[in-house]
């Protein structure tokens, strides 16, 4: 056994050293790991180390000791204490001396080396004996038993038998352990030992000491189980590998198993072919899917448990933590202990240490009880280990890959017979719609078109034709609203199918380009209804009978109704990639083609925001704010104002401060985004956010809100967020050709507005004394460059030419394009103007040539008349240069500054003259194609298209029943209140085309009361009177209520 124990205390003991509690730790640590190195690779847990001889002759002196204890009087017995353990206060609080203190800190030593089995049987045997221990025995003890208990090894894991048999016997190990003999004496500590006798103290440190140790043990046992599970958890990439590579053979084998299923059914295609691949679908289902299935699910739990196990084993770090943070406050004071002189001082010292001793117990009790059910877990899983039934399916798929391989160019022979929509017959497939950049358009198109049909024969007859779905409270304008615009769509789409039929591979685009104006019609309303038929069908989604019936027939056709019905959704980017890879088609058709689906694109992703939006929207109960279309959410974050917690929620146009409630959030405060006047910093965690009122002169109030520090960053985030959306407009300050796309504007290069102002100012700025010199209005021009910013109309022709140029100036400035500083030094010689031309082209920015080639214009129109404006081309530089150079923080040598401008100025024509061609014509070009888009959009818009309702479809069809009352039947449902025996109770009505029911509630079957509308008279007053002969009804509270409406009109009609 090792000796090294010994040896340190030897060494510390002859040179009279002084060692804290935190070295002898590590020494005792250093001790373990030489201990374990010596065990082998296959060995566990070890058993305890049998005492020496030695401990019987501790136990003799113990009694010796005893006896004499007898015999010594009260003040004796406090001196002899002292003498065993000095650490410890004296009974009449007797000055130490540094001596005495140098000795406490060895014998302290000493005692922190004894180990776990030695103390035990020294302190534990009684209570009364411990005080008589003396130095000499303690030290005797450890040069007997200094042997320390082998530490568990780390277990090696392998799979299949003798990984099994590991686990088993180190599980057995592993509760056999010298860690419960170790927490046994830790509690016996505790319980035998009192608070008030001193060699608790002295106990107690150790104890802390050995709990150290075994804290740190434990958690490396515990960070080796974590890296063994997250191999384990790593092989679910493969299995999420492996079943996806199962799926997407499955959905190939099923479109290839339809296609055949109507070959039998018609009798047509070629029947070899299908003989052949049902011999090869069986085979293929016996090798591969069936023998799967077992696994993967077995695997797939196997993997949660894993994660969980990350998941839970989190709490075993934080213990770790907090342990880790208690150790070091005891090493710190534990080192103020030993540095301290005076004595009162050391007693507050020591008071506080053993406080801290105290609380690292518990706290290290607490973190081994976390541990051991961790490590217990561990060993649950690896006896379940999955990593058989991964090597099962990977041989598995090497054997189906294998077939399939074998079949690759069958499969591909097979795939083509997909072409058995109902609207071609055999003969009508021709060949030139084989080819696959063609047939992939052609494909998709029967897939779409029996989508939506099999959303309107299936799901919207079905459900309208289902009695149990009255209860649900829909009504067939709910139903209209969920299935908005399916069925013109499937009209549109067939009547295109019908065109293919007669079409060739480079006129086929003519049968979608003919459309055009009715395809963009019908998806945009169909966009346009898009969100509140989200909202509908999420709202009775979550009415159990609803949801119940719509899963029925979702289990039937294999399909989800909420898949379904985002199809057209999805359809307008499937169709602009699919015509991306079309090229043998005129390319005028693809660019109309493009341009509507483009902007139908560009309309879905408002759609998809608006939809983000609105789902946060319903949370807030009282939420009071404008209807907004372009609102868009950009996250939350939990905050506080005073007192209050809640959640500030960012939306495009308002933030939100809301209190959670049972259901949803109560709304406190509301910020518009646009009248946000304060926002500041008040310090790390502190921001404070107020608005402008109604009444400018008020004083702007700000509200301070509150949050943690690791949450700061996700509110400025969100807050950036906001402030990007609201100056996405805005030209000032941002790069010119981001702007000029922000705003749509990308045909003339750079912003409209500012091609408006030099228009203007080239007219009347030249005649203009002082122009670019003298300053404008600040004020008004401040609220015009708002308006511009905010893409609000302005007619330039009613501002004032100082202030043009003046906006000029400062848009200039603002921007991040800046001419090359290159230019101030160049050689202004017979070959500058070439040089400068080439600089210029060199920037890459067309956006920024066509605007610096016409501020250099106006600058020279303007110098033309330097005579009356009194501004030359050296007025002009000084004026404009320090705008469109770059600001390198130093003082600015303005004759290096000017004279390259000044040159531009003087040479605009030879320099400028051929860019000014350049960008003319193609501003020109653009605005033709512009033009182009405008009419085709107008075009677009001229287009009738077909509002037909998806309930048409409910006359003459059958769905799952006809029993009782269904929604073909309904009008309106809504909930009522009656007065009835002198009071007003809530009632449900169902206005059928028939009749009035009135029910107790929604879901209730039986009928209260029903009055037909025949013979029905209604009498309006205060209140409503409903009566059909003997039977009557009274409504009240019925003022602006959607029933009532209705209700007039039947009955009148």
């Amino acid at each position: 056994m090792s000796k090294t124990p010994q040896k340190e205390i030897s060494s510390s003991k002859s040179n009279g050293q002084d060692k804290s509690d935190n070295q002898i730790t590590n020494q005792s640590l250093k001790s373990n790991k030489s201990n374990s190195s010596t065990n082998t690779e296959n060995s566990t847990f070890s058993e305890p180390i049998q005492y020496n001889q030695k401990n019987e002759i501790i136990k003799e002196t113990i009694t010796e000791e005893k006896s004499k204890e007898n015999e010594l009087n009260e003040n004796e017995k406090v001196e002899n204490l002292h003498k065993v353990i000095p650490n410890t206060k004296r009974l009449k609080d007797k000055p130490k001396t540094k001596s005495h203190l140098h000795e406490e800190e060895k014998v302290d030593q000493t005692i922190q080396q004894t180990k776990r089995a030695t103390f035990s049987s020294v302190r534990l045997k009684e209570d009364k004996g411990i005080n008589s221990i003396t130095p000499k025995d303690v030290l005797e003890s450890i040069n007997t038993n200094d042997q320390t208990t082998p530490k568990p090894i780390t277990l090696s894991i392998t799979p299949h038998d003798s990984r099994d048999y590991r686990i088993k016997s180190t599980t057995t190990a592993w509760s056999n352990t010298n860690r419960n003999q170790l927490r046994k004496s830790m509690s016996l500590c505790t319980t035998q030992i009192t608070s008030n006798t001193l060699e608790a103290m002295r106990s107690n440190v150790k104890m802390f000491n050995d709990m150290v140790i075994e804290v740190e043990n434990t958690y490396q046992k515990i960070s080796q189980a974590r890296d063994r599970i997250f191999e384990i958890v790593k092989y679910q990439q493969q299995t999420i590998k492996c079943n996806d590579f199962i799926k997407n053979y499955s959905d190939i084998l099923t479109s290839i198993q339809q296609s055949t299923s109507h070959m039998l059914t018609n009798e047509t295609g070629d029947l070899e072919s299908l003989k052949e691949f049902t011999v090869y679908m069986s085979d293929l289902y016996i090798v591969g899917f069936q023998q799967f299935k077992n696994q993967t699910q077995q695997l797939n739990r196997m993997m949660k448990e894993g994660k969980k196990f990350l998941e839970d084993s989190k709490t075993c770090i934080k213990s770790k933590n907090e342990f880790d943070k208690i150790h070091k406050e005891y090493q710190k004071i534990n080192g103020k202990l030993n540095d301290e002189k005076d004595d009162k001082k050391q007693k507050i010292i020591q008071q506080t240490r053993d406080d801290i001793i105290s609380k690292g117990i518990g706290e290290g009790r607490k973190a081994l009880e976390i541990f051991d059910k961790n490590l217990q877990k561990y060993y649950e899983i690896l006896q379940n280990s999955g990593k058989h039934i991964y090597e099962t399916i990977q041989n598995g798929m090497k054997e189906v890959h294998s077939k399939i391989e074998n079949y690759e160019d069958k499969i591909d022979s097979w795939k083509a017979l997909d072409f058995y929509n109902e609207e071609f017959e055999e003969g009508e497939i021709k060949p030139w719609m084989k080819s696959p950049e063609i047939k992939r358009i052609i494909t998709n198109e029967f897939m779409y078109v029996n989508t939506l049909t099999l959303l309107i024969d299936r799901y919207y007859i079905d459900i309208s034709n289902n009695p149990v779905i009255v209860q649900c409270g829909i009504s067939l304008q709910d139903m209209d609203t969920i299935f908005t615009d399916i069925v013109p769509l499937i009209h549109c789409h067939k009547n295109i199918l019908m065109k293919l039929k007669e079409s060739n591979p480079k006129e086929f685009l003519d049968c979608y380009s003919a459309y055009f104006g009715q395809l963009y019609q019908q998806y945009h309303n169909y966009l346009k209804h898009y969100q509140n038929s989200f909202i509908v069908l999420n709202k009775f989604m979550s009415i159990k009978r609803f949801k119940e019936c719509v899963d029925n027939i979702d289990l039937i056709e294999g399909f989800e109704m909420k898949e379904l019905i985002t199809a057209p959704f999805n359809y307008i980017t499937d169709f602009l990639e699919n015509l991306e890879r079309v090229t043998t088609v005129d390319k005028e058709v693809i660019n109309t083609l493009k341009y509507v689906f483009e902007k139908l694109a560009k309309e879905k992703e408002i759609v998809k925001k608006q939809i983000i939006a609105t789902s946060y929207i319903i949370k807030l109960n009282n939420f009071k704010g404008n209807i907004n279309q372009e609102r868009e959410y950009f996250g939350k974050v939990v905050i506080s104002s005073g007192k209050l917690n809640g959640t500030m929620f960012f939306f495009s146009d308002y933030l939100i401060f809301a209190k959670s409630e049972k259901e949803g959030y109560s709304v406190i405060e509301m910020f518009e985004t646009s009248n946000l006047e304060r926002l500041r910093v008040v310090d790390r965690k502190t921001i404070e956010i107020g608005c402008k009122g109604e009444n400018t002169t008020e004083n702007i109030k700000g509200i301070q809100f509150s949050m943690k520090e690791e949450t700061v960053k996700d509110f400025m985030d969100c807050l950036n967020k906001v402030q990007n959306k609201l100056t996405s407009n805005d030209i000032f300050g941002k790069d010119i050709t981001t702007a000029t796309i922000a705003r749509n504007e990308q045909q003339w290069l750079f912003p409209k507005i500012l091609h408006e102002i030099f228009d203007q100012c080239e007219k009347d700025a030249p005649e203009q004394e002082g122009v670019l010199r003298l300053s404008a209005n600040v004020v008004q021009m401040e609220k015009d460059m708002k308006k511009i910013n905010r893409k609000e109309e302005i007619d330039v022709s009613k501002l004032n030419v100082h202030e043009m140029i003046n906006i000029l100036k400062r848009y200039c400035n603002s921007i991040p394009n800046k001419l090359p500083n290159e230019l101030q030094t160049i050689v202004l010689d017979e070959c500058a103007c070439e040089k400068i031309k080439k600089i210029l082209r060199e920037m890459n920015n067309d956006g920024y040539l066509a605007f610096i080639e016409r501020l250099f214009r106006l600058l020279h129109l303007i110098e033309m008349k330097k005579e009356i404006n009194l501004m030359g081309s050296d007025n002009l530089a000084k004026v404009i240069s320090p705008n469109i150079y770059i600001d390198e923080g130093i003082i600015f040598d303005i004759e290096k500054l000017t004279r390259t401008v000044r040159f531009m100025i003087e040479n605009y024509e030879e320099i400028f003259s051929q860019i000014r061609n350049e960008m003319t014509e193609r501003i020109r070009k653009g605005n033709e194609l512009s033009k182009q888009m405008e009419a085709l959009e107008n075009q677009m818009n001229m287009t009738k298209y077909n509002e037909e309702l998806s309930s048409s479809y409910l006359k003459g069809k059958k769905g799952v029943s006809t029993k009782g009352i269904t929604l073909k039947d309904v009008l309106m449902q809504s909930e009522v209140e009656l007065y009835e025996n002198k009071k007003n109770i809530k009632r449900w009505l169902v206005i059928c085309r028939t009749e009035l029911i009135f029910k107790k509630n929604m879901e209730d079957f039986e009928s209260l009361i029903q009055l037909p509308l025949i013979g029905l008279t209604i009498n309006i007053n205060e209140k409503i009177q409903l009566k059909n002969g003997s039977r009557s009804v009274t409504l009240v509270n019925f003022e602006n209520k959607p029933y009532f409406e209705l209700l007039k009109k039947l009955i009148l009609n």
